[in-house]
């Protein structure tokens, strides 16, 4: 049986229920995913960087660069969606919920100050490790 596309008033009442379910999980759930997607978007940007260094350097191939460090990066937003992960970005939709009065704006801050402390603390981590492995050093 083929699924009809959702209508976009379908989406947004997706987004709510979604939103409402993000805005009630538990302290450690919300910091621990928030470490990871931000570790997972650290990561990409560095290796972004690291993939396209070389082809910044050169007038001609700095389009090529551009587009080689977009496709690297892209990994690090699959990491977050395929391990779960609470991105701050992503979790601003929850004023969705609270605009039609199904979310409290107190949930949502909470939320979105324990997924943006974790995000923060994942991609120090990865600026940390990179740092100290002497990866800058290499190019």
């Amino acid at each position: 049986m083929e699924k009809k596309p959702l209508k976009p008033a379908e989406i947004l009442d997706f987004t709510i229920h979604i939103s409402q379910d993000k805005a009630a999980a538990g302290f450690q759930k919300l910091f621990v995913l928030g470490i990871l997607a931000g570790a997972f978007i650290a990561f990409a940007a560095e290796g972004s960087n690291m993939a396209a260094f070389n082809l910044f350097a050169e007038p001609t191939t700095y389009g090529l660069g551009k587009a080689l460090a977009g496709v690297v990066f892209g990994t690090g937003l699959m990491l977050v969606v395929l391990a779960g992960g609470e991105l701050f970005t992503g979790n601003t939709l929850i004023l969705a919920a609270v605009l039609d009065r199904k979310g409290k704006v107190s949930t949502m801050l909470r939320n979105w100050i324990i997924v943006y402390a974790g995000n923060l603390l994942g991609s120090l981590l990865i600026a940390y490790m990179m740092v100290n492995s002497g990866l800058l050093e290499s190019g």
